[in-house]
């Protein structure tokens, strides 16, 4: 996920990268879900499914939209 943050950057997108970037935060920090290679038990299936519910929760409640 650092990778495709990184290229949103350089594409000029810095609302989708910070929007992606926060939920990441929201999930392994506010909700605490971590894969085993950072000493937690979810799998990435799990992580992903949690940064795209921040992301689509986001979204309905600023009216974010996506150029």
């Amino acid at each position: 996920m650092a990778k495709d943050f990184v290229v949103t950057l350089y594409l000029g997108l810095e609302q989708h990268a910070n929007l992606v970037s926060d939920s990441l935060y929201r999930t392994l920090v506010e909700k605490r879900i971590h894969t085993p290679d950072i000493g937690g038990t979810a799998t990435t299936s799990e992580v992903i499914d949690s940064v795209l519910e921040f992301v689509e929760k986001e979204m309905e409640e600023s009216k974010w939209r996506a150029r």
